[in-house]
This record gives structure tokens, sequence and C-alpha cells, in this order.
């Protein structure tokens, strides 16, 4: 990625610059929002300056104008990377819903406890090098047994990393990257669209194709489902990627690296990340 470095001195026009390339890239919002925080050498100012920045640069309004002055946004190549989505859905989006995720979930919990960390014991091993983060510019790579509590977190790679630090395309050294995260071990699927029970039948329909270990509502609109993936080839996982894709997922979660929702975690706006299906068994 051609980043250039953040600067002490116009750093807001550095933004909107790193949006247009992000764009450039054909990186989707979310995963722009990302790499641009994780290289800001302050916290942005409000908090929500990135994300505005690049909706603002991504909007078809923007296309061809100018973000700021001498800054000017390059038109973008329009070939689609990702299938279109479909039309008419091979499962019925109505015949199930996130209650029936709950009720054929082998392990429940209805304490009304988070359980992140029993969660993510049994889904990685205490020694793994795991990446969580409080916020997309807060985070930290380090071995699942040190950490604490984790459902103080609201974010987490769903994949054991290869390193505690790695390095950024642009040179930066950095807990959270495409270079320190190791093989994928959970393809993570999440829909913005859509109403939680038609989200939650778009899951249970994919889980014909992989096998369904976790399920968790991101305590906003959103459902994420994790699939079990460790033995199957990559180009496999893609094509299953796609055919999500072409039914309403997002494309961002294909990329290894990219935060998704903590089990059991909790949002910033105090919600709680809740697990609603649990299949420990699917990893073993």
């Amino acid at each position: 990625m051609s980043f250039a470095p953040c600067p002490t001195v116009g750093r807001h026009a550095w933004i909107l610059q790193a949006a247009n390339v992000a764009r450039r890239e054909r990186m989707d919002a979310q995963q722009a929002v990302a790499e641009i925080t994780s290289r800001l050498n302050r916290r942005p100012t409000p908090r929500n300056e990135v994300a505005h920045a690049v909706q603002k640069v991504f909007s078809e309004s923007w296309r061809g104008g100018t973000s700021s002055p001498g800054i000017r946004v390059q038109p973008i190549d329009q070939t689609p990377k990702w299938p279109a989505v479909a039309k008419v859905k091979p499962y019925d989006e109505h015949a199930v819903g996130v209650a029936d995720l709950w009720e054929r979930s082998p392990v429940r919990f209805d304490d009304e406890l988070p359980h992140s960390q029993e969660i993510l014991e049994t889904l990685f091993s205490t020694d793994d090098l795991i990446c969580a983060g409080r916020s997309t510019y807060e985070f930290t790579t380090q071995q699942l047994w040190c950490f604490d509590d984790l459902s103080q977190w609201q974010f987490i790679v769903p994949s054991p990393m290869s390193a505690e630090v790695g390095t950024t395309q642009d040179g930066i050294q950095s807990a959270h990257c495409l270079d320190n995260t190791g093989p994928r071990r959970f393809a993570v699927i999440e829909c913005d669209e859509g109403t939680a029970d038609e989200q939650a039948a778009l899951l249970l329909h994919l889980s014909r194709k992989l096998p369904l270990a976790l399920v968790v509502l991101s305590g906003g609109k959103s459902v994420h489902g994790w699939y079990f993936v460790v033995g199957i080839p990559e180009p496999v996982i893609h094509k299953f990627f796609r055919y999500a894709v072409s039914l309403g997922a997002d494309r961002a979660t294909h990329t290894r690296s990219q935060f998704v929702r903590m089990p059991d975690g909790l949002r910033d706006n105090g919600k709680r990340q809740s697990v609603v299906y649990f299949n420990p068994e699917t990893t073993r």
C-alpha cells in the first residue's frame, strides 16, 4: 500500500489523501478506515475523523472531484473484483432466524455473563498469538493466556498471528497488519444488509459449505459467522467468500488481518457482542 508517512502538520489533508489511495487500491471502506487509522501518529480527533474522510472520498459525488486544495481524487477502475449480489437467493431468507441459531447451538450460555476467554481458549491454543483491539487504533498482539479480560475488548483477528509485530506495506512496524497474520483459521462472514434474522438465514445456508463454529451479534446491525477452515486450500476459501459476497456478505473479512467483533466482547456503544451459536466440535 503506497501511503506516504503521516505528517505532524497537515494530518487531516493526509487522511483524505490516504483515503483516495485506498480507494484506488480497491479497498472497501471498513478496511480503509482500519488501515489509515493504524498509520496515524495520534488519535483521530474527532473519533470519527477517519471514517468521515473515507465516506467522503468513497462516495459517488467525490469521484473525479477535489478532496481538499492540492489533492485530486482520481477516477478508479469500475471493473468489479467481486461478484454482484444475486437478485434471487437460493434459500428462504425468512425460514429461520437468530432464535433458531440459539436453539440449534450445541453450547449455550444463558447466565448473561461474558464468556470471551472460555470461547477463545476453545477455538485457539492458549499459546497462540492473538491480536485484539479495544478500538481500531488501540490494539496489541500477545499470547492468549496473557490477556486478563477479553470481554472488555471490541475486536479480534480471527486467526493466530505469526509474530508480535509485522511490517505494513509502507514500512511501518505494527502489531496488526497482514505481514504478521498467520494462516487463516476461521473465515468470518458478516452482512450489513437485511435484518438480523435474514443474516442468520444466510449464515445457516453457508454452513452447508463449511462448518459453522460461532455466531456473534455485533452489538449493532450485523451478525458474524465464523467458519472453521484449517486444512482447506485458500482457493477453496476464496470461492466460498465469492459465493457469500454474491448473497450479500461483506467482502472486507476476506482479508486475513481484518478485525472482526470479539465474541462476547464489549462494543464502544456499551452493548455486549453476544454469542448466539457455538459449536466447538467443528474445530476438533
